[in-house]
């Protein structure tokens, strides 16, 4: 969402943007990430009423290209530290099953675009997560479809 809207959202359940920092995106003043006592945070996470969080906004596509890193076996917190400290973003989410609360136990199996790839800093990666580490040695194709039963959360 943007910058204004995550600021108004925000003011609404009682708590207030401390800074804001800005980082290479595809989208100018969009919001990328949210950070509460310097970390990201994910949706859902619960921080007290009064609470200063620093909102990480897109600043444009970067000028210069960059090293997509590798995510596989990482965890999504993993995960977006790399990608956020590498200038991307993290893009679609998709589970190969809904979790229950259990987020932490999925690593990422596979990620697109491939890691090693140069792209411009502030474009969004996006990753699939599993609880099936089996998953880490198959391949994909690039320009294969999301597959049947896939499910996406941003």
């Amino acid at each position: 969402m943007s910058y204004r809207q995550a600021d108004a959202m925000l003011k609404a359940v009682g708590l207030s943007v401390g800074s804001v920092e800005y980082t290479p995106s595809e989208f100018k003043d969009l919001v990328t990430d949210v950070k509460y006592r310097g970390r990201s945070i994910l949706p859902g996470t619960r921080v007290p009423e009064g609470s200063l969080l620093v909102l990480v906004v897109g600043n444009g596509l970067g000028e210069s290209g960059a090293q997509v890193p590798a995510l596989k076996g990482l965890t999504l917190e993993e995960a977006r530290e790399d990608v956020l400290s590498a200038s991307f973003v993290i893009g679609a989410i998709n589970y190969d099953v809904q979790p229950s609360g259990n987020e932490e136990d999925y690593i990422i199996y596979r990620q697109s675009p491939s890691a090693g790839e140069s792209i411009p800093t502030g474009s969004h990666i996006d990753i699939w997560l599993s609880t099936d580490k089996s998953l880490l040695n198959k391949t994909f194709d690039e320009d294969e479809k999301k597959d049947e039963g896939d499910e996406q959360f941003f």
